[in-house]
């Protein structure tokens, strides 16, 4: 091979096309681009994962699989859908999906759970009574069922209100069932037997903090309601756990959405006649920061993104600079 042959084959392996017009962002480029998406992604998870109430569970005695129950308490504070609710082993959460009720399984449909409740009355001389039932927390109403006092024959007309909040008054513009209230029949009301629960959710998503009952006495004196029960459905969850970890029960995240769990793929190899884990009270979260990753602080956040966006205006200036002498 002559000697210019050499400098022509070494000159083609040299050769790097460059076409005007697609310019490439180089390494410094990348990595400004890279440290913006990182601010903006864990500046939201810092945001996102900050729940209001936790709970310690019990000693896992066994590795298996677990039946956790949620209470009146735990959905006073979590989401009417449960999609805010996690279990984390301090590190990471724990993946889960809902307990189905079947036959044998210990749970049958339509297990009830009491709820403690206020119970106040109000009779007006227009011959209504308002009752007002106002519970600690918002909590998912199932059923209510009323302690009633009167003469021998009576048969009054009710209707019932719910407030989801103690702010909301719209819920008093419409009723969201009416009963009868009579001699010899138990005075059973369903708050959201007619609302429609949303797809894929363990329940409807209405809580009550407030409900009024409004009674049509006529000219009949009025009754008296001496006492009332709330009932919730009772609701579990079903997690793989781990003898000798520590679990805690986070809920309460406004932005959370539903987990979704490669569990629920093997749901029909879960045992139905799995151990109940309870566990402890509920304590509220003074300073968010459950996530078991640690977010971080977020002081820093714009300044970093100011500078990163500055890189990048820097090396754009200076690529379309260089397009314009290669044109020339």
């Amino acid at each position: 091979m002559t000697r210019r042959n050499k400098k022509i084959r070494r000159s083609r392996l040299n050769f790097h096309p460059i076409t005007i017009g697609e310019p490439h962002l180089s390494g410094v480029a990348h990595l400004g681009l890279i440290l913006i998406m990182h601010l903006f992604f864990f500046g939201t998870i810092a945001s996102a994962q900050e729940f209001k109430v936790k709970a310690d569970f019990d000693k896992v005695k066994e590795t298996g699989f677990y039946k956790i129950p949620i209470t009146p308490e735990l959905t006073g504070y979590a989401k009417a859908d449960f999609s805010d609710i996690r279990i984390s082993d301090g590190a990471n959460f724990v993946p889960y999906i809902p307990y189905e009720r079947k036959p044998g399984s210990g749970l049958e449909k339509n297990s009830l759970s009491a709820i403690e409740t206020n119970v106040r009355q109000k009779d007006c001389i227009n011959g209504i009574s308002y009752v007002i039932l106002h519970n600690r927390l918002p909590y998912i109403v199932k059923e209510v069922d009323l302690n009633v006092e009167g003469p021998k024959f009576y048969n009054r007309e009710a209707a019932v209100f719910v407030m989801e909040n103690d702010k909301d008054s719209f819920g008093l513009n419409q009723p969201v069932d009416k009963f009868i209230i009579s001699t010899g029949t138990p005075a059973i009301f369903f708050p959201f037997a007619n609302r429609v629960m949303k797809a894929n959710s363990i329940n409807p998503e209405f809580k009550a903090a407030t409900i009024v009952i409004e009674i049509d006495n006529k000219d009949n004196p009025p009754l008296k309601i001496t006492g009332a029960t709330m009932k919730q459905e009772i609701n579990c969850l079903v997690a793989w756990l781990e003898k000798g970890k520590t679990y805690s029960l986070l809920a309460g995240s406004v932005n959370a959405s539903a987990p979704q769990y490669d569990l629920s793929a093997f749901k029909d190899s879960i045992p139905y006649d799995i151990v109940t884990l309870s566990y402890g009270p509920i304590q509220l979260i003074t300073n968010p920061a459950p996530s078991p990753i640690k977010p971080n602080t977020n002081y820093w956040l714009w300044p970093s993104i100011l500078i990163a966006v500055l890189m990048l205006s820097g090396l754009t200036f200076r690529l379309l600079k260089d397009m314009k002498k290669a044109k020339i």
